[in-house]
């Protein structure tokens, strides 16, 4: 299990994919496992495995969905 993100983290590095992939992690308030990690180990990408939560998704689902329903409710 990492500690960091990683150096490809879609929750660190921008661009159209990885907006896409924090878009809908967002928007559907999903988990999604590090990508860095071949797949024969964690199962696929938006399979909840905690043991593979991708760092970024972990640090960060929180304090967007906080701010998202700040922005739905002030």
């Amino acid at each position: 299990m990492c500690q960091n993100t990683c150096k490809e983290c879609p929750w660190s590095v921008r661009n159209d994919w990885n907006d896409k992939i924090i878009g809908h992690s967002i928007k559907h308030n999903k988990k999604h496992n590090c990508h860095m990690v071949p797949p024969e180990k964690r199962g696929m990408l938006w399979d909840d495995n905690p043991k593979f939560q991708c760092v970024g998704n972990k640090n960060n689902l929180e304090i967007s969905l906080d701010s998202k329903i700040k922005q739905l409710f002030l």
